[in-house]
């Protein structure tokens, strides 16, 4: 069997084309054929035929000249059909995806030489699909390897062909939303810098004109995108041109053709975000411009123009207010505006249709299963607030800015428009956006709705009964941005307090998945306001809570645990002390018990459970077996879970990461203590298998475990520190943040770093062996430019806690060290840690008392910060700084009359020295 499948491969492989004593590539016919035939057997619908038709295509894949043959397929004038090339184009683009680092550069050059003369395709379709792989091949080979490219794109937009100017345009707009913005990116070069012969000098003006209102809609609006992504990069040429830029998005902003409507909006949105000085001179005509556009018919241009109030209200350091004034003038027109799109639209309606597979509607009290489902998701948090933007929620957020600018005038204006909306009789729909108005207006314009307050929240409550879910729920949200004034109401038996904490309740207990989230989320907030103050109502609380757990799935869950989580964080004193502990930590088990191991919602119920211990601390301890035991579980099953099929989310190493952090949770809950409920071998084996899972996270939070383990019971991890140790001191390497702007790499770094640490304080006998080469990598690290401020703080007590073992080994290194290590230690916090890293300082200055001389006044500053310090350690200080300072001999006064003022003071009323 292992030959012949051997032997086919290898007849597969000899399909593929030859090269020529040229090096021109050409195909093998027959290789050429079947590649095509593949692809025309992938349109049938037999899942047989579908899975050999893929299974055959990926089997070509595995060979270097494939996307040669996917190109020339591509360039063939017949007998291909244009179904099939526009197939063939988006294989060669997942291809080049999956396999660029594989294939060999004169390949990728063939490639590039063919695709870009098939950009001319009279088929739209296939064009588009040629200019979205011909954007990803020049994202992943860059400009200096591509740089004819753009002087090809050049060429063509001379061209009268309305099908490749589109295609080009459009491939420039998709290779500037791929690219990197940054000023020091190739791309930035690319549109600024002479040296590349600035394309853009000339596609710029073409693309202006490609704008003409006479000219092919899409064009139109193809051109425009690309030239509102330009302006993020605002090459010389459109800043040049920008004027007629301006003039070109007012005139098209009245265009027939929507999307091109839409597109002069963006234009204006861009301007507004990032130049407001272009807009300035003519701002009040651009006012008018775009309130009569924030009421265009078309829902997607409305809400464009919409996100130019959010633009224009943004404050920047340094920006002019002329504009707020100018505004103000058109306030009275536009709030009102802005009011009425707060209505639920036809978009908002989709939006909240219910999606059955997350939307399990809860039955209580012999109520009926409720298909009314809401997905909007209104919360006071920005991030759930835009999870589906519409321009409901957009009018929402502008009317909440213009009352953070100007105040009370926001709902003086806008007080006629809800007091008419929240009258008897008016439809659900317009008294639902007047409730949403209450809530956006509650911070900017309260003092103003503040003696209206009485009625208005005695009127919200009543509406946490409507029969419409909507209702309820954006009351949940309004009632929740008043909560300081609710609790500061009196909170006797009949309070504003306990009625609204009632209902609270009530609509958490809801058959409406909208309701419920909304109702959670108004009580997390509650909860972190009032805090003591819902004591007495602590056993109804969790009463609702632990009966609703068991049958909340989705969204809903997630905002329940985070309830809980919030109880726990704000009244965990009180939990403890009333012995809550079973009552809320028993239905979570079963929760957890019930969850499948791909559970999504494992890890917002494992972030409760940290919150719970972390609240607990050591009495926690009656649940810490139980917690433990499943978390290891948990990771274990998932070690075992195969990978996810191809389009689904993997969750695996979020699930280990949940497990890893919840018993380093316990670790800091319990103390020393945890070291009786640990089997070392048993975690040992654990770690070292989570250490094989290619990810950095899953290793960051691995060195997070191993450090709290080092900390509080280190015999019982110390038989398994010989394996651990050198990957510790392996990953104990730390880049610029620049180089690693999401931290993956810095994070696992440090908690190296850390965990070592740690290990030196505890067990410097067991760190004896490796010791040379962690000083090597730590005085590395510290000599590296801006890096991570917490991070020198680690490497710095990490190089203190070594000098206590080994100065001998620093000394020599003082140096290159001393200045970023003081620099460091002056905001390190931890007492134990700082008390450390200084004496293990002191006992390497006294090995190398010259390698200070430099840096003097550094060592001195970081003295002068550390008060008061332990009384052996003063008087460490006391002796090392008049050593050096008599080191100076007679230049010492000269020397010291250059140290800053306050610093000599402090030196001189602290330590003596003249």
């Amino acid at each position: 069997k292992s030959r012949r499948e051997k032997n086919r491969k290898t007849k597969t492989k000899q399909k593929i084309g030859k090269k020529n004593k040229m090096q021109t590539w050409y195909p093998n016919e027959d290789g050429c054929k079947e590649i095509i035939s593949l692809f025309e057997g992938s349109l049938g619908g037999n899942n047989e035929v579908l899975k050999q038709c893929y299974s055959k295509l990926e089997e070509y894949a595995q060979n270097a000249e494939y996307c040669n043959y996917l190109a020339f397929i591509l360039a063939m004038q017949e007998g291909v059909t244009d179904q099939i090339k526009e197939m063939v184009a988006l294989g060669l683009k997942s291809h080049l995806d999956r396999a660029y680092n594989m294939i060999p550069r004169e390949n990728l050059q063939y490639v590039k030489g063919i695709i870009v003369q098939c950009l001319n395709n009279p088929n739209a379709h296939i064009a588009k699909a040629i200019g979205t792989t011909i954007s990803a091949l020049f994202t992943l080979e860059s400009p200096k390897n591509w740089p004819e490219l753009f002087q090809i794109f050049v060429e063509g937009s001379a061209s009268d062909d309305p099908i490749l100017l589109q295609t080009i345009v459009e491939t420039v707009s998709k290779i500037i939303e791929d690219a990197n913005l940054d000023a020091e990116s190739s791309f930035y070069d690319l549109v600024n810098v002479p040296s590349y012969g600035k394309p853009f000098s000339t596609l710029v003006p073409r693309f202006l004109q490609f704008c003409d209102p006479k000219g092919p809609q899409m064009l139109r609006a193809a051109s425009l995108k690309t030239l509102n992504l330009l302006i993020y990069v605002l090459p010389s040429v459109l800043q040049e041109k920008v004027g007629d830029y301006l003039q070109t998005l007012t005139i098209l902003i009245e265009d027939p053709f929507w999307e091109v409507r839409k597109g002069a909006c963006e234009g204006i949105v861009a301007l507004a975000d990032v130049r407001k000085d272009f807009i300035m001179p003519n701002l009040e005509k651009l006012i008018d411009i775009m309130i009569n556009a924030t009421q265009d018919k078309n829902n997607d241009v409305a809400l464009r123009a919409c996100e130019f109030w959010l633009e224009l209200l943004k404050e920047q350091e340094g920006e002019s207010r002329a504009r707020f004034q100018i505004l103000e003038h058109f306030l009275q027109t536009l709030l009102p505006i802005l009011f009425g799109l707060m209505k639920y639209g036809e978009a908002d309606i989709m939006d909240i249709m219910p999606n059955k597979e997350i939307d399990m509607k809860i039955n209580f009290m012999g109520g009926g299963i409720n298909d009314d489902g809401d997905d909007d998701e209104i919360d006071t948090g920005e991030e759930t607030f835009e999870a589906n933007w519409t321009l409901r929620k957009c009018a929402a957020k502008a009317i909440d800015s213009m009352s953070m600018i100007y105040g009370d005038l926001v709902f003086k204006i806008l007080q006629p428009n809800i007091e008419a909306s929240l009258t008897a009789g008016v439809d659900w729909e317009i008294r639902e956006s007047a409730i949403l108005c209450l809530g956006a207006i509650s911070v900017g314009s309260y003092q103003a709705v503040l003696p209206h307050l009485q009625v208005l929240i005695a009127f919200l409550l009543e509406q946490l009964k409507d029969e419409q879910p909507l209702i309820r729920s954006i009351t949940c949200w309004s009632l929740s941005r008043y909560s300081s004034w609710i609790i500061s109401c009196d909170q006797g038996q009949d309070s504003i307090f306990k009625t609204y904490l009632s209902e609270l309740l009530r609509r958490v207990m809801d058959v409406d998945i909208s309701v419920q989230e909304a109702a959670c989320t108004a009580f997390s907030l509650l909860v972190s306001e009032a805090q003591e103050a819902v004591t007495p109502y602590i056993d109804d609380m969790i009463k609702v809570f632990t009966s609703v757990i068991v049958q909340y799935n989705g969204r809903s869950l997630l905002t329940l645990l985070d309830s809980i989580g919030a109880l726990a964080q704000f009244v965990g004193d009180i939990l403890i002390k009333n012995n809550y502990g079973p009552q809320i930590l028993q239905p979570l088990f079963k929760k957890w018990d019930s969850m499948p191991p791909t559970e999504r919602a494992l890890c917002p119920l494992l972030e409760c459970f940290n919150a719970m211990v972390e609240a607990f601390g050591p009495s926690y301890a009656p649940f810490s077996v139980e917690t433990l035991n499943k978390s290891i579980a948990l990771i274990h099953n998932t070690l075992n879970l195969p990978e996810p099929p191809k389009g689904e989310v993997d969750m695996r190493a979020d699930f280990i990461i949940r497990g890893l952090d919840l018993i380093g949770g316990l670790c800091e809950a319990l103390g020393t203590e945890v070291a009786q409920i640990l089997d070392g071998k048993v975690l040992s084996e654990t770690l070292l298998a989570c250490l094989k899972v290619n990810d950095m996270h899953v290793r960051q939070f691995v060195f997070s475990l191993l450090g709290d383990l080092i900390k509080t019971c280190y015999p019982t991890i110390r038989p398994y520190m010989s394996v651990f140790l050198p990957t510790l001191v392996e990953n104990l390497r730390i880049c610029p943040i620049e180089a690693d702007p999401r931290m993956t790499f810095i994070s696992v770094g440090n908690n190296a770093c850390w965990a070592i640490s740690e290990m030196a304080a505890i067990a410097p006998e067991d760190i004896q062996e490796h010791l040379p080469q962690i000083v090597v990598k730590l005085v590395g690290i510290m000599k590296e430019q801006r890096i991570v401020k917490t991070v020198a703080q680690n490497v710095s007590v990490a190089i203190g806690r070594i000098g206590l073992i080994n100065a001998d080994l620093l000394a020599p290194s003082l140096e290159d060290f001393l200045k970023p290590w003081c620099l460091s230690l002056r905001a390190v916090q931890v007492p134990m840690e700082k008390q450390n890293a200084f004496h293990g300082l002191c006992m390497i200055v006294s090995k190398n008392p010259e390698g200070v001389i430099k840096f003097f006044p550094f060592l001195c500053d970081a003295i002068c910060c550390y008060h008061p310090a332990p009384q052996e350690l003063e008087e460490m200080f006391r002796e090392i700084i008049h050593k050096l300072a008599s080191m100076h001999g007679e230049e010492w006064p000269k020397y010291f009359s250059n140290f800053p003022m306050p610093l000599q003071n402090a030196l001189k009323h602290r330590f003596g020295l003249n």
